[in-house]
């Protein structure tokens, strides 16, 4: 009995997840102007986990620096296999000295409301749930029930 009800707990908060990552792909399309066919898009992935109350959202390695943008005093990192930046060196630069967080604040915010709905949703099919926000390993936010 428990085995199904950990089941069916899994099977709705994948759905409250697939419903969370349309979202996600909504604000990149619409507040941050990307492509579908992005890497950023392509990598959004749901992740769950069939022995565990476990379900991830991950994306790239740099998801967190494409929401909120980046903080002066460092250049965006380069491609790692041609070693070349992504974007026009100029712009690299400026990134570099200025940082480029207020330009994606209303992509930030859209996230945020997007998040903190999805959580009270999942708050609700669940009593207790553990947050973790974890940078650089590709996971968006985890959340365990």
């Amino acid at each position: 009995m428990a085995d199904e009800l950990n089941s069916q707990l899994i099977k709705e908060t994948e759905l409250l997840v697939e419903d969370f990552k349309l979202k996600l792909i909504d604000i990149l399309l619409n507040e941050r102007r990307l492509k579908m066919d992005s890497n950023t898009i392509k990598s959004l992935k749901v992740i769950s986990s069939e022995t565990a109350m476990y379900v991830t959202l991950s994306g790239v390695d740099y998801i967190y620096y494409v929401i909120h943008g980046r903080g002066p005093g460092r250049f965006p990192p380069p491609d790692p296999i041609t070693g070349k930046f992504k974007i026009p060196f100029p712009v690299a630069k400026r990134i570099a000295e200025k940082g480029n967080r207020a330009e994606f604040a209303h992509v930030a915010r859209a996230f945020d409301k997007a998040y903190n709905e999805f959580f009270e949703k999942v708050k609700k099919k669940s009593g207790e749930i553990s947050l973790a926000y974890v940078l650089r390993t590709g996971t968006l936010r985890s959340v365990n029930i």
